[in-house]
């Protein structure tokens, strides 16, 4: 008996990254609120909202916690997509592409990836960022 197989591809450019911070999201003048991120990465991200934004809808994040020149980090963004979370009726998860529309944008992009990385590093990779000497002493070499 055949079984039939979906193929998924993967259509990101760029890695993401877990990154468990909050950003504030503006769609409008005066429509406004708090982005949950889940996932970050230069080419998008990925974060909860508590309205839904229709996809095509070109928004700014500001990320307080990560600064360049004295300043927040303030992003454009794309939505590309946005459903409701599974288990929080009042939440959509929402998903955006990263608008690489003015000067600039990739170094503020990989700020926000960087401070992803940051957080991450000793979960995802403890033993990267242990002294060197360290690291020799628990190699062992085959004969």
């Amino acid at each position: 008996m055949e079984t039939a197989t979906k193929k998924v591809t993967e259509r990101r450019s760029f890695t993401r990254l877990p990154y468990k911070k909050e950003a504030h999201c503006a769609w409008g003048p005066s429509d406004s609120g708090t982005a949950t991120l889940a996932n970050v990465g230069r080419g998008g991200m990925r974060f909860g909202l508590d309205r839904y934004i229709a996809p095509g809808r070109v928004i700014e994040l500001t990320f307080p916690d990560i600064r360049r020149a004295g300043e927040p980090v303030t992003l454009r963004a794309r939505i590309a997509w946005s459903k409701p979370a599974p288990k929080s009726p009042n939440e959509f998860q929402t998903g955006a592409h990263v608008l690489y529309d003015r000067a600039g944008t990739l170094r503020l992009a990989s700020e926000v990836f960087y401070a992803a990385l940051e957080t991450n590093r000793d979960a995802a990779y403890p033993d990267c960022y242990q002294d060197p000497e360290d690291l020799l002493a628990k190699i062992s070499w085959a004969s």
